[in-house]
């Protein structure tokens, strides 16, 4: 497998720190093939934003009424970590963005992550030898891009996976989309009471007739949920 040296030596750190002792329980459903309409889904708790912050979203500035909705569940398997989300927008603003444009540079040389001027919804996974990211759009071509780097002998190492299994139902300014990521992919064993860390954000960019350049001038809000996700049964 072909891999590409990422250098981090400050990653673990700032990991370690950001996720502390929050976490959310999450539990395992049926190993038979579960999708975006499958009944499993309806025992799950669900997490929900639709405009203020709680116990489970942070924002990053003020949001208006009605202005973006979120409904989230998460599951767990001996296949993978699986999600359903909701996902509404009164205003759509997307691109096609590949990982290997996702970083510009603005007017003053600054490296910016282009992905977080547009609607666009991050899926991260985090532990001591990983970092797997996913993101996707509000439009029907939903997915964007993914990444894995792995942690090997002291330095990061990026690695092809492919891409991960997901659903999709699109309706103009709403989303319903199911993804799975596979443990295998990740390397990674989930016995029950075993932690994962997830960073899921959604970015919410009103302005699709502005460019990247006036974009970069101004904050985009955004919605995130970091917690450390307890694997039950």
């Amino acid at each position: 497998m072909r891999k590409e040296i990422f250098i981090s030596t400050i990653l673990l750190s700032f990991v370690n720190l950001l996720f502390g002792q929050e976490h959310l329980s999450i539990f395992r459903v049926p190993n038979t093939d579960i999708g975006l309409e499958s009944s499993q889904w309806a025992s799950l708790e669900k997490y929900s934003f639709d405009g203020i912050a709680n116990d489970f979203f942070s924002t990053s500035s003020t949001f208006e009424l009605n202005d973006l909705m979120i409904d989230l569940k998460i599951g767990w398997n001996d296949k993978g970590l699986l999600f359903n989300v909701l996902w509404k927008d009164d205003v759509v603003d997307y691109t096609r963005i590949t990982k290997g444009n996702a970083i510009i540079k603005d007017a003053d040389g600054n490296r910016r992550d282009k992905m977080y001027f547009y609607d666009n919804m991050e899926i991260k996974l985090v532990n001591d030898d990983f970092i797997y990211e996913s993101w996707w759009s509000i439009s029907d071509l939903i997915y964007q891009w993914h990444s894995l780097r792995v942690k090997e002998n002291d330095q990061w190492q990026s690695e092809l996976t492919p891409r991960p299994n997901f659903e999709k139902d699109i309706d103009e300014k709403e989303v319903r989309l199911f993804v799975q990521i596979e443990w295998e992919v990740l390397g990674f064993e989930a016995p029950a009471n075993k932690g994962i860390n997830l960073i899921f954000v959604v970015s919410d960019s009103d302005q699709p007739e502005q460019s990247i350049d006036n974009k970069m001038s101004e904050r985009t809000p955004y919605v995130s949920m970091t917690k450390k996700l307890l694997l039950e049964e």
